[in-house]
């Protein structure tokens, strides 16, 4: 997956709830704002090696427990999602697959989106007014290679590797 634009490949994931806020904050939602870089090889349907995307999103977390995420990721292009989700909320349509945001717990959200070989999971969590993000990609069962869509076009490659995140809270 942000009232700004973020997003990686995959993948990117967000929505989060029962966070220790004030009531003011609580009326208007907290917003946090993540990046990421990193690089990947892949093999098909073009040979590119360490090649470097990056990702950046922003959203909202409302204390009725909806969120909204907004994701940019730039690669060979730049695509953008939206990720709207509440607690419980099914799987939704996002380019190249699935998209679902999940609360884990008081002070924890993820995003993951589904791709055919792989899912990309972004997780943020939230200590005071400070926040830290995770990210991490796992096969499917039976895949061998990290599916990466570029908004037209998979991309079949070894794992990405993430260089940096970064996350505030505003």
């Amino acid at each position: 997956m942000l009232a700004r634009l973020s997003y990686f490949v995959c993948t990117f994931c967000i929505a989060l709830a029962g966070l220790p806020i004030d009531a003011r904050a609580q009326s208007d939602g907290v917003r946090i704002q993540f990046d990421f870089q990193g690089r990947v090889d892949c093999d098909q349907p073009i040979k590119i090696n360490n090649f470097p995307f990056s990702g950046r999103g922003s959203g909202i977390i409302f204390a009725n427990r909806k969120a909204s995420l907004d994701v940019t990721i730039s690669g060979a292009t730049t695509n953008q999602m939206r990720f709207d989700a509440n607690l419980g909320g099914a799987p939704m349509s996002a380019p190249g697959g699935t998209a679902q945001l999940r609360v884990l717990g008081a002070n924890r959200l993820r995003m993951i989106w589904s791709l055919p070989n792989n899912d990309l999971a972004v997780d943020v969590t939230v200590s005071g007014r400070s926040c830290t993000t995770t990210i991490d990609n796992r096969l499917k069962r039976g895949s061998r290679q990290f599916s990466m869509f570029d908004g037209g076009t998979f991309l079949f490659c070894s794992k990405p590797r993430i260089e940096r995140t970064s996350c505030n809270i505003r």
